[in-house]
């Protein structure tokens, strides 16, 4: 779906609703994957800025929230999450400045992804991948190839 205008001026009913379903499933999800004693990286892989316009908060704030509990516990578990962004990538890094175990790398989703899942990569980890794209119709077709 392209969205037209400035997409982070105010959050969208859709945005919400998804950004709820994903604040209620990592709490979970994390403190179940965890007890594999494997490090587990989340990956948003179309970060945006983090933050709307209208002070409500994206992905990466709710995942950085999420993380940063997981640190907090003891033992503390392997938990990091990296946020894919290549326009708003500044931006991002500012809203997440000193959440602990997030890493802002900028640059198109693909080549990030990748990297991930080439052979150079732990397969002795967990991962997450939270891909909730929302851009041109270009990108529909490397998201299927990758």
């Amino acid at each position: 779906m392209a969205i037209r205008g400035n997409f982070f001026a105010e959050k969208r009913e859709w945005s919400k609703l998804k950004d709820q379903i994903l604040d209620h499933y990592l709490a979970p999800y994390l403190a179940k994957i965890t007890t594999s004693d494997r490090p587990t990286r989340i990956a948003d892989c179309f970060a945006g800025k983090g933050r709307f316009d209208d002070g409500e908060t994206g992905s990466p704030l709710i995942i950085a929230k999420h993380v940063a509990a997981m640190l907090n516990r003891t033992p503390t578990p392997d938990v990091k999450a990296v946020f894919i962004e290549q326009k708003y990538a500044a931006e991002l890094k500012a809203n997440l400045a000193g959440a602990p175990g997030c890493e802002v790398i900028q640059g198109e989703y693909e080549q990030c992804v990748l990297r991930f899942l080439s052979g150079r990569v732990n397969r002795d980890r967990n991962y997450f991948f939270y891909v909730d794209r929302t851009a041109s119709r270009d990108s529909t077709s490397n998201i299927s190839r990758v």
